[in-house]
């Protein structure tokens, strides 16, 4: 989409001690801001993690240990940023060994990365920085879909007869002929 509009994306990425918070303000200074430098900034989590990897002389693989980085951030109660916590869990969810039942490995997943995130959970929805952004964001939606109401049945309701006069009345309001134009209309 941004490549339609001819900005170049560029990812960012999030810091994740810092708590999330959704602001409408932030949408438009998003795009406003894309729209004159012509540059869209995008965040993304970076999940970073080590393999260690221990050889026998024959070149087999003998011991294999791994650790992700926002795994210990998030035992030391430090993660804090739902999107990182979110790409973290899905980065581990790929990652499941393969002798753990899967829905062990979600709940100990669940528990260890996601459960004392603020947001992160599966029905939670990130808060909004200031009350009245979602308010003004309600009224506008309502006023827009009221215009497209609005228009949907000026527009349609010519054609169709539904709301005013059809392009059918001119053959009568009853009878077969009534009926076949207006299956025309929709067929």
């Amino acid at each position: 989409m941004a490549g339609v509009a001819g900005w170049q994306v560029e990812r960012f990425d999030l810091d994740a001690t810092a708590e999330s918070s959704f602001s409408w303000r932030a949408v438009a200074d998003l795009f406003s801001k894309a729209a004159s430098t012509r540059r869209l900034a995008l965040p993304c989590a970076c999940v970073e993690g080590r393999a260690v990897l221990r050889f026998s002389d024959d070149g087999l693989c003998v011991a294999h240990r791994e650790s992700v980085d926002m795994v210990a951030l998030a035992a030391a109660s430090r993660l804090r940023n739902r999107k990182v916590a979110a790409d973290t869990a899905a980065f581990l969810d790929v990652r499941r060994p393969p002798q753990v039942c899967a829905d062990a490995w979600a709940a100990e997943v669940a528990l260890s990365v996601l459960s004392g995130v603020p947001g992160a959970g599966a029905l939670d929805i990130e808060p909004l920085t200031d009350e009245s952004e979602g308010r003004i964001a309600f009224v506008l939606f309502a006023l827009v879909a009221a215009a497209v109401l609005g228009a949907s049945v000026s527009l349609l309701g010519d054609a169709t007869g539904v709301w005013g006069v059809s392009v059918c009345d001119e053959v009568g309001e009853s009878g077969w002929a009534y009926s076949q134009c207006v299956s025309d209309l929709f067929g």
